[in-house]
């Protein structure tokens, strides 16, 4: 059934999958998603989120109140997106060719798949704002995406093996207030993360 809103309504379908992260989608809600490079995030801190939020879901079970839901988000989501404003890692998008082929395809996917608010391409990772169009599927979405940069990428810098992380991080836009909160973290993820003009893509709603 067509989300009217754009925004999640938990009565309405939710389509759930999982790779090594929960995804959900529901038709025509849009969705703030952040995948990184291969080497954005060390392993070690990797293994620790995990265990981490395994243990910490096995004592909150859902569903959640508000105040467990922004527990959820700023123990496990925050601490995630502060590791990658790091900038660890080879940071290969911080070279002009290669965020343009992130953006490149971004205005290819915008003109077939999805509706585009904003996003900004980091030096190690990309944060989006947008709303797949009726009928696709956010998992191959990002399947495609990923797969196509990252061929083209590993071209352009004349290497070969793993460029993005395997998986990546989504969660569904709950109300307008929300939408806003996010629209603006990507806008002002730049400064946050003290980049300098040059090393970011950032397209603007």
């Amino acid at each position: 059934m067509k989300n009217a809103t754009s925004y999640l309504d938990y009565s309405d379908d939710i389509q759930r999958h999982k790779n090594h992260l929960p995804h959900w989608q529901q038709e025509g809600t849009w969705q703030f998603v952040t995948w990184h490079l291969g080497d954005a995030i060390p392993v070690s801190k990797r293994q620790q989120m995990t265990f981490e939020r395994k243990q910490w879901l096995l004592r909150n079970p859902k569903p959640w109140d508000y105040l467990t839901q922004k527990e959820y988000v700023d123990r496990f989501e925050g601490r995630f997106q502060k590791w990658l404003d790091q900038g660890i890692g080879k940071c290969w998008l911080q070279k002009p060719a290669c965020s343009g082929i992130v953006s490149e395809h971004f205005q290819k996917l915008s003109a077939e798949k999805i509706d585009v608010d904003c996003y900004v391409i980091m030096p190690n990772h990309v944060h989006a704002l947008f709303r797949p169009f009726e009928g696709e599927v956010l998992e191959n979405i990002m399947k495609n995406l990923k797969g196509a940069t990252a061929f083209y990428i590993n071209k352009e810098l004349g290497r070969k093996g793993t460029f993005w992380m395997e998986d990546y991080w989504d969660r569904m836009i709950r109300s307008e207030a929300h939408f806003l909160r996010v629209r603006k973290y990507i806008v002002n993820n730049p400064e946050k993360a003290k980049l300098s003009e040059g090393q970011f893509v950032l397209k603007k709603p």
